[in-house]
């Protein structure tokens, strides 16, 4: 088989299997609203939906903006922070001891236990829901990145030691270009639950934002505006971690290695 029509069939593949299924619960959800005997406020039908989600697309949209924003802005902050704390994990074992127990606290305490104490100190606005982005996502990011720089082959490190490199020449020849797959995976982890941080931060400090328009509209019983908004968020999910993935895949094979 060519390699043109590889690539076809490999999408069909991987695309083909979860819409079909995808597909399966919308008719089956579909018949239960006609047929089933449930009111539209437990059950909508997936055709009013998609009709609300047309018809409503300006709110929902903006909305959308708000949402992606700040999704993306703790994610960027969330890779940094992450990074270099793992570049000092690795590099500095006081640093190590004194930072790594405080890491799984902060990840450990629920979120949105921290939320309530965002709001007093940053009020309301973007910066609570940004905090809570960064907060959920950073942890995968060092976790990854950590792993990736431990796992440099030692007698490699032992060759550099005997050629005399300086521990920053085996950080940024060796140890980064090494635990840039890793990164990449733990990023793709962080991008999906700072979607989840800042629905989080818009149930309790938001003003705008699908998780705000979720919130307002399933106290209406609305939950057919409820659901095309959840469409929204899970179209935010997916295109932002294959954004991920394709951007990493692109840098690790421009550095000559791969995303695990």
């Amino acid at each position: 088989m060519s390699a043109a029509n590889r690539g076809p069939r490999r999408l069909a593949a991987t695309v083909l299997p979860p819409t079909l299924t995808f597909l399966g619960i919308c008719l089956v959800l579909e018949a239960l609203a006609r047929f089933g005997g449930l009111p539209a406020y437990i059950v909508p039908a997936p055709s009013a939906v998609i009709e609300t989600l047309i018809d409503r697309l300006p709110r929902i949209l903006v909305n959308s903006w708000y949402t992606t924003y700040v999704t993306v802005v703790g994610f960027a902050i969330a890779v940094v922070v992450g990074v270099l704390l793992a570049v000092g994990i690795v590099s500095w074992r006081p640093f190590d001891r004194a930072v790594s127990p405080l890491l799984v606290v902060a990840q450990v305490i629920p979120k949105v236990a921290i939320a309530p104490i965002l709001i007093v100190y940053l009020g309301y606005g973007l910066e609570p829901r940004i905090v809570l982005a960064f907060l959920i996502a950073f942890f995968p990011v060092v976790v990854n990145t950590v792993l990736g720089l431990r796992s440099v082959d030692p007698k490699l490190l032992d060759l550099l030691q005997s050629l005399r490199a300086t521990r920053s020449q085996v950080l940024f020849k060796v140890r980064l270009p090494n635990s840039l797959p890793y990164a990449v995976s733990g990023a793709k982890i962080a991008i999906t639950l700072a979607l989840i941080g800042t629905v989080v931060g818009e149930f309790t400090a938001g003003d705008f934002g699908l998780g705000v328009l979720i919130q307002v509209t399933s106290a209406q019983l609305d939950t057919a505006t409820t659901f095309a908004a959840l469409i929204a968020l899970s179209l935010i999910g997916l295109i932002t971690y294959w954004g991920v993935g394709a951007l990493g895949g692109l840098i690790a094979r421009m550095q000559g290695g791969r995303v695990l």
